[in-house]
């Protein structure tokens, strides 16, 4: 998976969530085969699901500002 400053979640051989949070987005990791976590300059934390049909769905949020 790859992210981007122009607010997208690129997983390879899946698909992308364009506008994944409300500013450029700096880091991503794998919890496991089918969840990831992504943080952005939003000061969001976000979890995201795989699902077996090629789609990323958002989880969590958490608002790193609270």
């Amino acid at each position: 998976a790859s992210v981007s400053t122009d607010k997208r979640l690129i997983v390879h051989g899946i698909g992308q969530a364009a506008n994944a949070h409300d500013g450029g987005i700096y880091g991503v990791s794998w919890i496991n085969d089918s969840r990831l976590l992504t943080i952005s300059a939003d000061k969001k934390l976000k979890c995201w699901t795989l699902s077996g049909n090629d789609t990323i769905s958002l989880q969590v949020e958490i608002d790193l500002e609270e």
